[in-house]
């Protein structure tokens, strides 16, 4: 067994908790500002165009932070082997609103993330990338979740292209 604690969990959770708050209050807000009395001066579309702007740039905001951070694991316990040998782990991640939830993955399938076009990746299973901080990582945990990065090849080795001669 073995365990890991991501080191800015708690902000992150703090962070996506100020986003969906913020969203809310935006959306619930901008029908009241596009009819407002005061605003009178202003037109009905004009009105109605700032309030949708001010909408669709919270609901933007919220999904970017949550397609940018989904991957970031907070906790990883590895279990013991089962009666069939396998080694499974529970990584627990952040929702869009904060709150957490658990995904139990096989150690076995678990492959470095490589070409994963994902910014904050270090690992994957199938399609679906975690990021674990290999700062904070130790052990097994690091070595599997939070593989170094292979340098990439040099003169002479595997993976040059030949040089015409």
């Amino acid at each position: 067994g073995g365990s890991y604690e991501a080191p800015l969990w708690r902000t992150l959770r703090r962070v996506k908790v100020l986003s969906c708050t913020s969203l809310a209050l935006t959306a619930g807000s901008a029908p009241v500002l596009a009819w407002m009395e005061s605003a009178a001066e202003a037109s009905v579309a004009g009105r109605a165009g700032l309030a949708a702007s001010m909408a669709v740039f919270g609901a933007l905001t919220t999904s970017m932070l949550h397609l940018f951070s989904h991957p970031y694991v907070t906790k990883l316990t590895l279990g013991d082997r089962d009666a069939e040998g396998v080694e499974r782990a529970s990584l627990v991640r952040l929702s869009p609103l904060g709150l957490q939830y658990t995904t139990e993955v096989d150690v076995a399938e678990v492959q470095p993330a490589g070409d994963a076009m994902h910014p904050l990746s270090s690992c994957r299973v199938g399609d679906t990338v975690f990021f674990v901080d290999r700062d904070h990582a130790g052990g097994r945990i690091a070595e599997v979740f939070a593989p170094e990065e292979a340098p990439p090849p040099g003169p002479g080795e595997p993976g040059e292209e030949a040089q015409p001669q």
